[in-house]
């Protein structure tokens, strides 16, 4: 009868026993590794959320909380199987109110678009599923008095951001927007 045996015990080599005269083993013990595998998710989960807790830190403000006079431009390149395309988005917040200008197209944004925009950030500062052959990268950078105070960037390839409850997608927000008013 053939036998095959994986042997690993602290302190001793892995070993492939089989009915060999000539013993196959890895060159390292198995119990250094084990004890530094231990420490490594640990490890990794706190670089994560150092990264999250950074960008969230020393971020833009939000869309709700856009200090009057600040302006929010929003750089959103998406690229799919079939598509590619990039859209240029400028928030501008005045007297209370948030306006928002893609090319000859704008409007004035309600509070419950603006919340939507906000929740699509949080969605953006926490999410690390990556299974989509869809890829958008989000660049927003916060400008005040012309120049820019905070920028984050966001790559998404979970395709999940519009499956948020409540949450206002930069794709809905662009193909909502009406040609803009002439003041006169």
């Amino acid at each position: 009868m053939l036998t095959n045996r994986l042997q690993a015990r602290p302190g001793s080599r892995l070993c492939l026993q089989s009915n060999t005269f000539a013993p196959a083993c890895l060159s390292r013990s198995v119990r250094p590794s084990m004890r530094t595998s231990r420490f490594i998710p640990i490890l990794f989960a706190a670089f994560l959320s150092s990264l999250v807790h950074s960008s969230a830190a020393d971020g833009i403000d939000g869309f709700t909380k856009l200090t009057s006079g600040d302006t929010l431009q929003v750089r959103f390149t998406s690229e799919g199987c079939f598509h590619f395309y990039t859209d240029v988005l400028t928030f501008t917040s005045t007297n209370g109110s948030v306006a928002v200008v893609m090319g000859n197209l704008g409007k004035e944004l309600t509070v419950k678009e603006l919340a939507g925009l906000d929740i699509l950030l949080a969605f953006y500062r926490t999410n690390t599923f990556d299974r989509c052959t869809t890829r958008n990268e989000i660049t927003i950078s916060q400008i005040r008095g012309g120049k820019v105070i905070a920028t984050e960037q966001f790559k998404d390839a979970s395709c999940r951001a519009r499956k948020v409850k409540d949450v206002l997608t930069i794709e809905a927000l662009s193909l909502s927007l009406p040609p803009k008013k002439d003041k006169k």
